[in-house]
């Protein structure tokens, strides 16, 4: 689970600029419109990162928890035998 929060935390910004990229291919580079577009791709894709990454990482952290209390128990039930 931990690995797919990752895959989408990095998935999400490359479809969106690639994406646009794809789209400007043909813009002249140095236009302003060009300039202006990429940069609010480039804005928006931080933005949505930065909110999935809010949004994503208290299940790490409870997934990190369950794997320590896991691992806790098990090292109980060793004990006990």
């Amino acid at each position: 689970m931990k690995g797919l929060i990752y895959f989408i935390l990095g998935l999400v910004p490359t479809i969106i600029i690639g994406t646009t990229m794809y789209f400007v291919r043909d813009w002249p580079t140095n236009s302003a419109i060009t300039i202006v577009t990429l940069f609010i791709v480039m804005t928006v894709s931080m933005l949505l990162v930065t909110y999935l990454y809010v949004k994503l990482m208290p299940f790490v952290k409870t997934l990190e928890d369950e794997d320590q209390d896991n691992d806790d128990s098990d090292s109980n039930s060793n004990k006990q035998a």
